[in-house]
């Protein structure tokens, strides 16, 4: 089981961090499906939804 050394609760630095680091995680997964679907298009493939580790 992981034990933080600083628990996140109470530390507004660490919130934040963690809130943008999900914003970013969030952002990165949707440019990534565009781009998918943007090649897809572009070497007439089949659309894939499945995420990419999946389907290559």
């Amino acid at each position: 089981e992981f034990e933080p050394e600083v628990s996140p609760v109470g530390s507004r630095h660490i919130l934040l961090g963690m809130r943008k680091l999900q914003e970013a995680l969030s952002d990165s997964h949707g440019k990534e499906a565009r781009a998918r679907e943007e090649w897809g298009h572009r070497l007439n493939l089949p659309h894939i939804r499945a995420p990419l580790p999946q389907w290559i």
